[in-house]
């Protein structure tokens, strides 16, 4: 056996992977010929980086610019990335020096936290890794860095490498622990910020968000890009905004006009995924799921509260109408509140600056009065749905004859159950006074009263007759009656007031509600 021989068996592979402060000569790895020049250069920033034989330590500006030049060589060359993590893995054994080491296992988080070695040596590298970060006797410094390298090597693994070059803000807010944000937009038009670094994905950014806003389940949701559409495109609707899913695993940095105004036609919004289908699918599986919410398909108007019994109300808020009830939403940030069946609903009316419910909650009726100008759209939306609910309770159930009940859908106390319905009947078809009487008298009172010359006089029939009316609440809680809307809450006194009686719209009301007037 020749001398070259024994030399080669005594210089082993682990003797070639260890801490060094001269140059290489030739790539770690076995690789063409054209990329082991580039492999020599990257070895040497990464002892530029580490400070290796510097006479003055590496500043944090020069750190950037260093590892900028790693990115750009590693990201457009592919091949060179497992070159790169072998060779910071060669600085980080047998490394003597503490403050080499340390810049060493920065690096390496670093590098691990935009780009994944392949799969060839990515478990030999996590294994490593994860050795160093659980060593019983480690130095707590080491052990810090190798737990971060880590868990970032075990996402970058999942999600790929960056599709961009990251940026110096990026690499610095790395460097010194701290964190970029950016701006999300909901579909009201409100926003949040999230936090992201080199190695945020659009996954992490929505499970943030969630946290955020409370939002449990979020697997469903996704962030999009908004574009405007342009004129002259192959979109139908140009001026418009469109729409554009972001893949879960795509990485924060590499989405573009990031730091743009907040302004929701030229940033990012979160949304639910509707995947695999085409705009008019989506628009009609967003109403479907809309629909399928208790508050679906809701008229809105914004009001002031007035007068709030329950004490569940803002000053400023949103109400909500559809076939199911009256709802109630925090305006910003949107946030559902309340909600009001229109079976519970006894009574509402409105004037020019107010509407009011008369609501039945817990067997006790409760008066809401809010500050509005949109009063008889409220009542008129909420007549629409109770006409519209009513119709189908009178409707003829399947199977049946002439209007008439079928057997299987017919109760089992029949003849109480007809009973019942004749008395409704009754109660709907022969009231002793309609609201439009009760508004024509009440317009003819007024006339009378506004004819009197005596201003004085006429002062002083206002004071008496809101005394008078003060003292008939039948509400000892309503210490305030708002321009006397509500001063017996039977029989409306005040011409400048609608009132419907939910009798009137075939709204089932127990017998102990009903009232002599109506």
């Amino acid at each position: 056996m020749s001398m070259g021989s024994q030399m080669q068996e005594k210089f082993t592979i682990d003797d070639m992977l260890c801490f060094q402060k001269d140059p290489i000569p030739t790539s770690v790895l076995k690789m063409s010929s054209d990329l082991v020049k580039l492999a020599v250069e990257l070895f040497k920033l990464i002892l530029k980086y580490m400070g290796v034989d510097s006479p003055d330590e590496v500043s944090l500006e020069e750190r950037v610019e260093l590892v900028g030049q790693i990115y750009k060589l590693a990201l457009k060359h592919a091949e060179l990335r497992d070159e790169l993590f072998a060779q910071i893995f060669k600085q980080t054994r047998n490394n003597p020096d503490k403050q080499y080491l340390i810049r060493a296992w920065e690096l390496m988080h670093l590098c691990a936290s935009c780009m994944p070695p392949s799969a060839d040596i990515v478990g030999f590298l996590t294994e490593y890794v994860r050795n160093e970060a659980e060593l019983a006797n480690g130095d707590p410094d080491i052990q810090v860095l190798a737990l971060r390298t880590l868990n970032i090597l075990k996402s970058s693994s999942n999600n790929g490498p960056r599709q961009k070059l990251p940026g110096c803000e990026e690499i610095k807010a790395l460097l010194i622990g701290k964190q970029l944000t950016t701006t999300v937009f909901f579909l009201d038009e409100t926003f949040e910020e999230i936090t992201y670094g080199i190695g945020t994905t659009v996954a992490d950014a929505v499970e943030e968000l969630a946290g955020i806003i409370k939002l449990e389940a979020y697997s469903s949701f996704g962030l999009f890009e908004c574009r405007k559409v342009v004129a002259g495109s192959k979109s139908p609707e140009p001026g418009n905004e469109d729409y554009i899913g972001l893949d879960d695993k795509r990485y924060i940095g590499d989405l573009p006009d990031l730091n743009v105004a907040k302004d929701p036609t030229k940033g990012y919004m979160m949304t639910r995924k509707l995947e695999n289908l085409t705009k008019n699918e989506a628009r009609k599986q967003f109403l479907r799921i809309m629909k399928a919410l208790p508050y679906g398909h809701s008229v809105s108007f914004t009001v002031r509260k007035s007068e709030d019994p329950l004490g569940l109300l803002p000053g400023k808020f949103t109400v909500a109408i559809n076939n199911r009830g009256v709802h109630f939403f925090r305006p910003v940030p949107i946030e559902y509140l309340h909600s009001i069946e229109l079976r519970e609903i006894m009574q509402f009316g409105s004037s020019e600056t107010a509407v009011f419910f008369k609501v039945r909650v817990a067997d006790v009726l409760q008066v809401f009065l809010f500050e509005t100008k949109q009063g008889e759209e409220i009542c008129a939306s909420l007549k629409i749905h109770i006409n519209d609910n009513n119709s189908i309770a009178k409707s003829p159930a399947r199977g049946s004859t002439n209007g008439a009940l079928s057997d299987k859908f017919r109760p089992a106390n029949g003849d109480a159950y007809e009973k019942r319905i004749e008395e409704l009947s009754k109660v709907l078809k022969e009231p002793k006074r309609t609201a439009n009487q009760l508004l024509e008298e009440q317009r003819e009172k007024q006339k009378q009263a506004v004819s009197q010359e005596e201003s004085e006089g006429l002062k002083g029939i206002l004071r008496s007759e809101k005394q008078n009316l003060m003292q008939r609440s039948i509400f000892g809680w309503m210490t305030k009656i708002h321009w006397g809307i509500l001063a017996d809450l039977n029989t409306p006194k005040d011409p400048k007031y609608r009132r419907y009686d939910a009798l009137q719209f075939g709204v089932h009301v127990a017998e102990e509600d009903r009232r002599e007037d109506f």
